[in-house]
């Protein structure tokens, strides 16, 4: 009885809404969509939130988790910080990078998440997907650095919309090592940075990194000095800058060492504009 009171109030919300009929309709469908691909699994007294890539079943896929954010956000942030947390401390990896033309010398890289937590209701082992492949080029290569800024935006817009301190200063940790992460795929000499992609992740072997962009044109699905990403990153960095000025408002970081942070990551962004109006 109360689901179809919730159903019903929900139908009366869209109905009133000032959208036409076409869009009402594609909001209705594309919701139904939505919780006939979600699964909610538990772990003795842990739950834990899945949605199926439509036909291919692959489990939070990450590129679809930041796509989702802003109706989960809407509904039921809970289920956003669940995945963000399960690609924390399961599918989350720490890397090092190369240049494209020099592989034979790696670099620091840092933290990035995988594309995905598991295919066919079958959880993949932790730090990887069953996505990406090394020494895949294109198509079902690594997603390394458009799953970190993935990441971060997404846990911004989480921590925006519910004001949850306390998941923030439990990730505190994290959202460091994504600046340095971010900082590192950038060039490895700090002076030669353009807030840029220019490294690749070792995970690929000898091919390259690829985006969400993957089966279409290939100016679109390479990683490297990719202007969509360019732009995902220049997001990231801002959103970094706001978690470390957010920090040091409610005292979880010193002022000192949180406006370095926030300095460290504005200056990202802007080298990131100047690069993108070039």
């Amino acid at each position: 009885g109360a689901w179809w009171k919730e159903a019903e109030l929900a139908d009366k919300e869209l109905a009133a809404s000032i959208l036409n009929s076409d869009q009402k309709f594609m909001i209705a469908q594309a919701t139904r969509t939505y919780y006939t691909s979600s699964m909610l699994f538990t772990e003795g007294s842990k739950p834990r939130w899945v949605i199926n890539e439509g036909s291919f079943m692959m489990m939070n896929t990450f590129d679809l988790t930041v796509d989702m954010v802003f109706f989960e956000l809407r509904q039921h942030p809970w289920a956003l910080r669940n995945v963000l947390d399960a690609f924390t401390d399961e599918y989350s990896y720490y890397d090092e990078v190369h240049f494209p033309d020099h592989p034979e010398n790696s670099y620091p890289g840092g933290i990035s998440f995988t594309h995905d937590q598991g295919i066919y209701n079958t959880f993949s082992p932790h730090g990887y997907s069953t996505y990406e492949v090394a020494e895949q080029h294109g198509v079902y290569s690594y997603m390394t650095h458009e799953q970190l800024v993935n990441w971060i935006v997404t846990a911004a817009q989480y921590v925006h919309v519910t004001e949850d301190n306390d998941w923030l200063v439990r990730r505190k940790s994290i959202i460091n090592d994504c600046l340095v992460s971010l900082l590192n795929r950038d060039h490895p000499d700090p002076t030669q940075r353009d807030g840029i992609m220019s490294l690749e992740s070792n995970r690929c072997g000898s091919s390259t990194e690829i985006t969400t962009y993957d089966s279409l044109d290939p100016s679109l699905g390479r990683s490297c000095r990719n202007l969509y990403l360019g732009m995902k990153s220049w997001a990231a960095y801002l959103s970094l800058a706001w978690f470390f000025r957010k920090l040091k408002e409610i005292g979880s970081e010193t002022i000192r060492e949180a406006d370095a942070k926030e300095r460290t990551a504005l200056a990202g962004a802007e080298r990131c504009t100047r690069t993108i109006l070039s």
